[in-house]
């Protein structure tokens, strides 16, 4: 089997930690792989000796030209069975290639909580490019099925992590050191980038009134 995967991600966040898991994990499996990621991208210097062939594009918005050409030509090249859309830019792009008979099946991730745009582009994006779409939560499921999609075409799959990994890497006296919070104190810790969506204000707020 041969998989291509794309990610128009420039940060080190969620969605390009499960990407890394992902990749990681095929390349045991001896899953043959091709990397499309952004130039500059957090993700690509992580992987960038995983042994992996990886790609750079500019990929910065759907209607990138440049990208478009350069993408379907590496397609062509590589010829992979599946393409796995890791973010809604880079679906774009996919939605725009299978207009011009991309053979490939299309996986789709769908990550964020927010619903779909209604308009014809988004329609095609969601309802008529992906053989499959992977929503990280029941949540974000119902409102693809909101959003106009078949609920046969989604399938929850949630997020994993390694604790093994932050295991061997994380050292927790050093850790408060380096906060400044002190041993005997109690620490209550939330992980998430800080975008307004993910809620970090109501826990603040919460944490006050406590």
């Amino acid at each position: 089997m041969k998989v291509m995967h794309l990610d128009s991600g420039l940060d080190w966040r969620g969605g390009q930690q499960q990407v890394y898991s992902l990749v990681t994990g095929l390349a045991k499996r001896q899953v043959s792989q091709f990397l499309v990621l952004r130039r500059k991208a957090l993700l690509a210097q992580r992987l960038q000796d995983s042994g992996i062939p990886l790609e750079p594009l500019p990929l910065r918005f759907e209607w990138d030209l440049f990208s478009l050409l350069k993408l379907s030509r590496i397609l062509r090249t590589y010829q992979p069975e599946i393409v796995h859309v890791h973010d809604s830019r880079t679906l774009g792009l996919l939605a725009l290639l299978r207009m011009l008979g991309l053979p490939a099946k299309v996986i789709a991730a769908r990550r964020v909580a927010f619903p779909t745009k209604k308009n014809l582009f988004w329609n095609m994006k969601y309802r008529k490019t992906p053989s499959k779409i992977v929503a990280v939560s029941r949540f974000v499921r119902d409102l693809l099925i909101r959003s106009g999609v078949d609920p046969e075409q989604i399938e929850v799959v949630y997020d994993g992590f390694d604790l093994n990994s932050l295991k061997s890497s994380f050292n927790r006296e050093n850790a408060r050191k380096k906060l400044g919070v002190p041993e005997e104190a109690l620490l209550i810790g939330c992980v998430g980038q800080f975008t307004a969506e993910k809620g970090h204000e109501f826990l603040i707020r919460g944490f006050a009134k406590v």
